[in-house]
């Protein structure tokens, strides 16, 4: 099923604020979006006019001893794939010697996917249908150290991931 022509829309959109709280201490809110949508679609059959090129020898546009169309064109996508990510940082400096920073995100899919192929041969025919919405949450705190000639950033992150919570897809074949 390929020389499917596919259409490709992406979208994306985001904020980002800083906030100063004093003069030594500050945070940043991010939000992002991020789309990706899929529309594959049946093209024209290819003209079967038979053209004679000598003399009683006829010819269409297809290579010799392959009919195109029964076996070109197949394949449709209406997939859509969504990411949003939120995240926030705070940073402070706390001492002339330690700068803590902490912060936390989210990141969320959203995949729909629509993906079949449109056959009247049964070995050609199958459909995937599902929706899953993995996820990942992540935690951090980090200090900056700062000793004339020495630097060091010390700190702990923790990510908890859900990489399927999904619906069961429907699969035919």
């Amino acid at each position: 099923g390929y020389y499917i022509p596919t259409s490709i829309y992406r979208t994306m959109v985001g904020l980002k604020m800083n906030h100063m709280l004093s003069e030594k201490t500050f945070y940043e809110v991010i939000l992002q979006q991020m789309q990706n949508r899929y529309n594959s679609f049946e093209t024209e059959l290819r003209d079967t006019t038979l053209i004679e090129i000598i003399p009683d020898y006829y010819v269409d546009e297809y290579p010799f001893g392959y009919d195109g169309d029964e076996w070109m064109n197949l394949g449709r996508d209406k997939t859509t794939i969504r990411t949003t990510i939120v995240k926030g940082d705070f940073t402070s400096q706390v001492t002339r010697h330690h700068q803590i920073k902490t912060g936390a995100q989210l990141m969320y899919n959203d995949y729909r996917v629509r993906s079949f192929m449109e056959s009247n041969k049964d070995t050609w025919s199958r459909s995937l249908v599902y929706n899953v919405y993995p996820y990942l949450f992540s935690l951090y705190i980090q200090d900056k150290l700062e000793f004339e000639g020495f630097v060091a950033n010390l700190g702990l992150r923790g990510e908890y991931s859900q990489s399927c919570t999904c619906l069961m897809p429907t699969i035919r074949i």
